[in-house]
């Protein structure tokens, strides 16, 4: 695989010109990067892919009791013992990184170690103590079975899945990368008739400076994710047609996985250039780990200890997260009646919600991987409030009913329900973005709260969309040097309020033969439920957008289709 750059206007890597100058530097086909993959076995042989063959080993043991004390109290006692084995390429053919990629590159360079069979060496420790205890109870408070109080704890243990690791299988010597930023904007800049591409690359299982390599690498200490999860709650039953049960459900989770970066631009290296009189706009994205000009002449080295590495993919298990809520739900029925319904309040944290896809939290990399305190924020998914009412109705009329149940009438009335759902909850979080890399670390970093968030017109239908998030003005980006206070995941979406309606008519033919129709309706009352606001990148609102805070697209159905109302029927017979 390969790919080049024809020109060299990224001002990260060459100096800041004009955008004339850029153009000329176009128009002749500069080089500004070269990047080639080539794929091989642990024997050094090339290969056509990098397919591979992962295996991993699962097995439990679980055992568990019901002990009834007494006529009011029950008692559910469990215990289960999981081994998650360790991940392995089943010819050997997957290598992981051991050392630190943020020191200065070795004689020999960076190694990296085959695992798997054959090797000797495993990706990272097995966990031998995956033991999760269950408690549980349930107590009849008055004996008379209407009122029940049943709590429960328990801890669980999560799997690491073959996504994470499958994509470290580009690591060194499977892959022999090469990446080259030849733009200097001299004379001698090579150009695409000039540039010598190599053939065929050498495998090694080492990298040196100057390879800009960006290997996922597993941490050896890599633990199992674990969630201890509790909850407690009453039922009672108000008459024999209603029920109404209150619970508190909360989870504790630690060793969640998320990436962070291995080999990030070095602090100290940083502070010296700014007190050597750097200008700190010059100190951003690739030029922190190539060097360059910043725009008063001066002239600065990388601000890493080493260029082997652009940045490392560390895959860790340092997440923590919490949630709590209160749940209420009612059931009841009257006559042909059935009624449900539900509200949850709750609220769901975390420093990193998802290992792979960033998600609602902006980039797979935090904005500083040595301070993980700003991304702790809402969970991607945290939903503060939702309600649920869902109805079904029989009608008392027609064949086998109570009223009007013979006849010609009884028969055209016969079998009619009519039932729906009604959802309401509060819109999901997203993150923001500015457009400054103010903290030296090569991601972008959030931007800072400069007035109210939100605008007076929030609601109204503009030329753009439908304004449902925070106002530009609210914002700017931030200083060089200094942190934000707005964590990850500061600010939400639009609600969604959707009404689904059924309507069935079961016409009885013969004695086994009934012929049913159904009309159904998705949101029924075309209630508009728009998206997140635009984003630009990274699924975070971009500093700069033309539609910041401006939602241009609606949420559509489970099943892919619009969100808009639709109406759809079928006729089924059976016999």
């Amino acid at each position: 695989a390969q790919s080049y750059n024809f020109n060299g206007t990224d001002p990260s890597v060459s100096p800041v010109g004009s955008q004339f100058e850029d153009l000329i530097w176009g128009a002749q086909g500069a080089v500004s990067n070269n990047a080639e993959n080539q794929f091989f076995t642990r024997a050094g042989v090339r290969r056509a892919n990098d397919l591979s063959r992962f295996r991993q080993h699962e097995w439990a043991a679980f055992a568990q009791d019901t002990w009834k004390v007494n006529s009011k109290f029950t008692a559910i006692l469990g215990i289960r013992y999981a081994f998650n084995g360790v991940p392995y390429e089943k010819d050997g053919n997957f290598a992981n990184f051991y050392g630190d990629a943020s020191t200065a590159t070795p004689a020999n360079g960076f190694v990296f170690t085959s695992v798997g069979p054959g090797t000797g060496r495993q990706l990272y420790a097995n966990s031998w103590k995956l033991i999760e205890p269950r408690v549980g109870f349930a107590y009849d408070l008055n004996g008379d079975g209407k009122t029940a109080i049943r709590g429960g704890f328990g801890i669980f243990h999560d799997r690491i899945f073959d996504n994470l690791f499958g994509n470290a299988k580009s690591n060194p010597p499977y892959q022999a990368t090469l990446n080259e930023y030849p733009f200097d904007g001299t004379p001698t800049t090579p150009t695409l008739s000039t540039f010598p591409f190599p053939g065929q690359l050498t495998p090694s299982a080492s990298i040196t400076d100057g390879d800009f390599n960006t290997p996922v690498v597993i941490a050896p200490n890599l633990k199992m994710p674990t969630s201890q999860s509790y909850n407690i709650g009453i039922q009672h039953q108000i008459s024999r047609q209603l029920t109404v049960e209150v619970n508190y459900v909360g989870s504790h989770t630690t060793h969640a996985l998320r990436e962070i970066d291995g080999a990030p631009p070095q602090p100290n290296l940083v502070q010296a250039a700014l007190a050597a009189g750097i200008d700190p706009a010059a100190l951003q994205s690739t030029a922190l780990y190539t060097g360059g000009t910043d725009r008063n002449g001066n002239s600065f080295g990388p601000m890493v200890n080493n260029n082997a590495f652009y940045h490392e993919l560390y895959q860790t298990s340092i997440v923590s997260g919490s949630y709590n809520a209160l749940q209420v739900s009612m059931n009841g029925q009257l006559g042909g009646l059935t009624l449900t319904g539900s509200y949850t309040w709750s609220h769901a944290l975390d420093n990193g919600s998802d290992p792979i896809v960033p998600g609602a939290g902006g980039a797979g990399l935090p904005r500083n991987s040595f301070d993980l305190g700003p991304e702790y924020g809402n969970s991607d998914s945290d939903v503060r409030n939702r309600g649920t009412a869902a109805a079904s109705y029989n009608l008392p009329v027609g064949v086998g009913a109570a009223h009007m149940n013979s006849g010609l009438l009884g028969h055209v009335l016969e079998g009619i329900q009519i039932s729906g759902i009604q959802q309401v909850q509060s819109g999901l979080p997203f993150d923001l973005r500015g457009r400054v890399d103010n903290l030296h670390t090569s991601v972008i970093n959030r931007p800072e709260l400069i007035g109210a968030p939100y605008p007076s017109n929030r609601g109204q239908i503009t030329a753009k969309g439908k304004i449902v998030g925070p106002s530009e003005a609210a914002f700017a980006n931030a200083p060089f040097g200094e942190s934000v206070s707005i964590h990850r995941n500061k600010f939400y979406g639009a609600g969604f309020v959707d009404t689904d309606m059924v309507l069935q008519k079961t016409q009885t033919l013969r004695e086994s033969v009934k012929l049913v129709f159904r009309a159904e309706s998705y949101n029924v009352f075309n209630h508009p439920n728009m998206s997140a606001p635009d984003t630009v990148s990274h699924n975070s609102l971009t500093l700069g957008s033309p539609t910041f805070g401006v939602a241009t697209s609606q949420v559509g159905q489970n099943d892919g289709t619009t969100g808009a109302r639709q109406i759809q029927g079928a006729i089924k017979l059976i016999f």
